[in-house]
């Protein structure tokens, strides 16, 4: 897991349970994005995990979370400013 459900409560300033399964789920999507976007499924296994992709997901998260339910707005967006480093292109 490349951040947890702790820091991503702590990101938010989030001190109760309530959302805990919303913000699961959130954190599972942001994952899967940053793994599309990268095309590295071996990011799950880096340990630590560098602060920049760590903060991707968190800002991804942020932004799934604040904007929910709401369309035209793509994370990737604010995401892919940390993710890009870590990009696998193939042609």
């Amino acid at each position: 897991m490349l951040v947890t459900l702790e820091e991503v409560k702590a990101h938010l300033r989030i001190d109760h349970n309530e959302d805990d399964t919303d913000l699961n789920g959130i954190i599972a999507a942001a994952t899967a994005i940053a793994l599309g976007f990268t095309g590295d499924p071996t990011l799950t296994d880096l340990d630590p995990v560098p602060a920049d992709l760590r903060y991707a997901i968190l800002v991804g998260v942020a932004h799934m979370f604040d904007h929910a339910g709401e369309t035209g707005l793509d994370p990737r967006d604010a995401m892919a400013p940390f993710l890009a480093p870590y990009r696998k292109w193939s042609f």
